[in-house]
């Protein structure tokens, strides 16, 4: 018997295939020698990618920020 999905389903998956995605530019950034650009060009990227899916690019460039605010990886912390 297959389970309907339901929107909270629906809505856990794309947060976690946002959030994997996300995640991804943070790792790489991370082994960047310039993380800050690394992931302004990565943004860049995205905002062009979701040009046409703004609710995705907005979560996933906040998300992407956020976390890299909490890593350290914005400011010029490697000068």
């Amino acid at each position: 018997m297959n389970a309907t999905p339901t929107l909270e389903g629906v809505r856990h998956k794309w947060h976690g295939d946002l959030q994997l995605q996300g995640l991804l530019v943070l790792s790489d950034a991370a082994r960047s020698s310039r993380p800050a650009l690394y992931i302004s060009e990565n943004l860049a990227d995205i905002r062009d990618a979701y040009q046409n899916h703004p609710r995705e690019a907005t979560y996933l460039c906040n998300f992407i920020l956020y976390h890299a605010g909490q890593r350290g990886l914005l400011g010029d912390s490697r000068g």
